[in-house]
């Protein structure tokens, strides 16, 4: 089974919201800033999820109705835990070993990263998520990096062999990203790398059963004019917003291509 190492963020948010949907989203400013947040609804996911594990146990299968009745049911047990309108966020720095943080220019993304988790039944939604701003292409790049980091890290700031992800996968994925006046880009590459050890074998099971039917949606925002946009899973272009839609499974597991370009007049 081939599982390409995912950010830490994208993994913990698959699990977090049972069905492996979640949303990444680009805001590009003309002066080459922006900001990029990852983020997925706790409650969706979790009602979706406990739909699949009522069928599963359902001595017959349940009809729609069923179902709408079931999902329902667990919204109103789901909202209970969550009243009024929730406004958090998380320390990154006080989550993280210093062996991480001491790793290169960890220290200064985590401090710079915000964790948070946003909604209200008012809402509709309940949303996990990270975000960052970066003040251009190039920080951008370095802030995909620490990404890297968070999965690959060595544990020691010396070079040690301990990953925060362990072994989670033989295919990894090498995400390059262009940032300038006419374009915004991204390349994905996956290398295989090794074996899979069992306990990361029963991991990635679980990842696809959650992820069976979620979708990843890429969602692109900017202050400079769209001309044209390029990539295979194009749901949508506007002059100032693109969106982009994979089946959830197949994007993590490197079987379809993620590359996008936008284009500005």
């Amino acid at each position: 089974m081939k599982l390409i190492r995912l950010s830490l963020l994208a993994i913990t948010l698959a699990f977090f919201t049972a069905c492996g949907n979640y949303t990444e989203e680009f805001t590009l400013n003309a002066d080459g800033s922006g900001s990029y947040t990852v983020y997925s609804d706790i409650v969706t996911g979790s009602i979706e999820m406990g739909a699949q594990m009522a069928t599963m146990f359902a001595e017959e299968e349940l009809t729609e109705a069923q179902m709408d009745s079931v999902k329902l049911v667990m919204a109103d047990k789901i909202w209970e835990d969550f009243p009024g309108e929730i406004d958090s966020t998380i320390d990154m720095v006080s989550e993280m070993p210093d062996s991480f943080l001491n790793y290169g220019n960890n220290r200064e993304y985590a401090e710079r990263m915000v964790m948070y988790m946003r909604g209200s039944k008012e809402k509709g939604y309940m949303n996990i998520g990270a975000e960052i701003d970066f003040k251009d292409g190039d920080d951008y790049v370095a802030f995909s990096e620490y990404f890297e980091n968070m999965q690959n890290s060595t544990g020691s700031g010396e070079g040690g062999n301990a990953t925060m992800l362990g072994s989670l996968s033989d295919t990894k994925s090498d995400a390059t990203y262009t940032f300038d006046k006419k374009s915004f880009k991204r390349t994905v590459k996956y290398t295989f790398v090794g074996g899979v050890e069992s306990s990361d074998v029963q991991m990635a099971k679980m990842m696809e059963m959650m992820g069976e039917n979620g979708k990843f949606r890429t969602i692109i925002n900017t202050e400079r004019k769209i001309k044209k946009a390029k990539g295979e899973y194009l749901m949508s272009q506007e002059d100032y917003k693109v969106v982009f839609e994979y089946p959830f499974m197949e994007s993590i597991q490197g079987s379809i291509n993620t590359d996008f370009e936008i284009i500005f007049e």
